[in-house]
């Protein structure tokens, strides 16, 4: 089945917080949920939302101790700012204790490599929230005591009350002082990405398209013959297209922009390189062989807000790799 929205939403799966803030990632998907509370999708990690494209910029080198080496009190340093061993290695032990209450045996290749890469995802968490918290202090925003009470309160009620928050506290090993800390880093976190993500438009040019999927090239060229003989392009889609997403629909794709992945590139290539009405020729992707054809055009059409979403996402995304490759990050910590 070729679900063609299903990677573009897999891929939007990198809620901004979590992807910035590991200390928010253990209140909502790590050890345990306040009472009430429900866990959202797992989002990407950090360390792959923030990794540069093959061929892009490079992140700048880190001075990383061998294995063995001893272990002083700072983890990293970003920009000078220190991160201290204790809120990594306390990060990474709450990490370690949710691996294990999910089964995971920590003594197997497998688990020893889950550990390896959390351990890996806190610390690059922890630089991201350093690259935050001085971006933010560049644009001058800062949380006040009121915003802080406030966003306490709001998560205290919904997890069910004072009472199952001091419980969840006890069991989570957090105390009042670090969960307010970790909610203003989340509240820092919310206004530097408002900042960041001011200027992406909610509309864009689109283009309403469809396209028939087959298995081989001359099956393809059968389909192309077809249409362009006069048979209706719908027709033929419903009785010879592979894409059993699409296939009843007669090929409708929908409405998409440029650059979301909305559907496989080469489509999108396709599309865009067409006038109203005008019809592909056979167009290669990984997944086969389309014929494409564009039934409308518009320039600034709204863009659904999923889509909305995620180009404000890539836009904080390509916003937090700039910080991170222009930033001068020490890692102290070993690795292994």
């Amino acid at each position: 089945m070729r679900v063609w929205l299903s990677r573009r939403r897999r891929n939007m799966k990198r809620s901004w917080l979590l992807a910035s803030l590991v200390v928010v990632a253990l209140l909502t998907a790590g050890c345990s949920l306040l009472p009430g509370q429900q866990a959202p999708a797992q989002p990407t990690t950090a360390a792959q939302a923030t990794q540069p494209a093959a061929g892009g910029d490079t992140m700048p080198t880190a001075v990383i101790p061998t294995p063995g080496a001893e272990v002083g009190t700072v983890a990293a340093r970003v920009n000078g700012q220190e991160i201290p061993m204790a809120t990594f290695q306390k990060q990474f032990f709450q990490f370690k204790v949710a691996l294990t209450d999910q089964n995971v045996d920590l003594t197997t290749d497998e688990g020893k490599a889950a550990l390896a890469q959390v351990r890996s995802q806190v610390l690059n968490s922890l630089i991201e929230l350093a690259l935050i918290q001085q971006a933010a202090a560049r644009m001058g925003i800062s949380i006040s005591d009121e915003q802080l009470e406030a966003r306490v309160q709001e998560t205290v009620a919904a997890g069910g009350g004072e009472e199952k928050f001091q419980a969840w506290l006890a069991e989570s090993g957090i105390t009042p002082e670090e969960f307010r800390e970790q909610l203003r880093a989340e509240l820092l976190t919310e206004m530097v990405i408002q900042q960041v993500t001011t200027s992406v438009p909610n509309t864009a040019e689109q283009v309403h398209a469809r396209h028939i999927l087959l298995n081989s090239e001359q099956s393809a060229l059968e389909a192309l013959r077809r249409i362009q003989a006069g048979e209706d392009f719908a027709k033929v889609a419903r009785e010879m297209s592979q894409d059993e997403v699409t296939r009843a629909d007669g090929g409708d794709l929908g409405f998409f922009p440029k650059g979301m992945l909305s559907v496989p590139q080469e489509i999108e290539n396709a599309a865009f390189a067409l006038q109203v009405g005008q019809v592909s020729g056979v167009v290669r992707s990984p997944y086969g062989y389309h014929i494409v054809q564009v039934l409308e055009r518009q320039a600034n059409r709204p863009l659904p807000p999923d889509v909305y979403q995620a180009m404000k996402q890539k836009a904080f995304d390509d916003w937090l790799q700039q910080q991170r490759a222009a930033a001068q990050v020490e890692i102290l910590v070993p690795m292994e």
